[in-house]
């Protein structure tokens, strides 16, 4: 008996009808997938996560909006990701981090905050392993002691973003 194997034909069935989709989804000016807060798209059944429906553009924040979108297929209760606790880490010497908002983004938005700025130089452990050049600083609510934003740079400085959170993002 002859094998056939119809793998092209599908190939080329599976790309006709994603073109089609995406002939028919919405797109923003930017060029970016539009989305509701659920990563719904216009169309019925057809979410839209990561890279292609809006910034940041990190690898884990994409599975996190993934895994958002399989539980709510699923049914269950989705918790809403909030965008400004998303760490940003650059794995490089220094390594650099932040989540929140920038100074400039406090200021916009209109915050009563003040800066603090701790060096690496300061730290024990940092001058014990020989990492005293870096800094991590702060930007606080005045009122409510919240941090707002958290930038860092020197080594470690990825392992320490989830430092920051507040205990209310990690429930």
């Amino acid at each position: 008996m002859e094998e056939m194997s119809y793998t092209g034909y599908l190939l080329m069935i599976c790309i006709m009808s994603f073109s089609l989709i995406l002939w028919t989804i919405l797109f923003q000016q930017d060029k970016r997938i539009k989305t509701n807060k659920s990563f719904k798209t216009n169309l019925d059944n057809v979410y839209a996560i990561g890279d292609v429906a809006s910034p940041p553009w990190l690898a884990h924040k994409a599975s996190h909006e993934g895994i958002s979108v399989a539980e709510q297929v699923a049914g269950l209760k989705v918790h809403p990701i909030k965008k400004d606790r998303i760490p940003a880490c650059t794995y490089c010497d220094p390594e650099v981090a932040s989540i929140g908002l920038t100074e400039r983004e406090a200021i916009e938005n209109g915050f009563d905050f003040k800066i603090g700025m701790f060096p690496f130089s300061a730290n024990g452990k940092a001058l014990a392993m020989g990492y005293e050049y870096g800094f991590i600083k702060t930007i606080i609510h005045k009122a409510t002691g919240e941090f707002l934003g958290v930038h860092m740079v020197g080594m470690g400085a990825v392992s320490y973003t989830h430092l920051t959170l507040p205990t209310s993002d990690l429930v």
